[in-house]
């Protein structure tokens, strides 16, 4: 039997990105389309479930659209 640490607990991963990509998607110009496609709908990881990751990813994904768009 593995004890989990309690800062660490099964987070799904599919609802962190979902909620993430909708957030982001408020953040990108008008024109601009974002498209989600989820290959592992039930993956999960080990991880803090109080650790609010969702500013720290959409930090990430706008840095480098603008970067893909030449925007920055």
């Amino acid at each position: 039997m593995t004890r989990l640490d309690p800062a660490r607990l099964p987070v799904q991963v599919a609802s962190v990105v979902e909620e993430t990509v909708d957030l982001f998607k408020a953040q990108v110009p008008p024109g601009v389309s974002v498209t989600l496609r989820i290959d592992a709908p039930d993956a999960v990881v080990l991880g803090d479930p109080n650790l609010d990751l969702r500013g720290a990813l959409i930090d990430n994904l706008t840095q480098r659209t603008r970067r893909r768009m030449g925007l920055s």
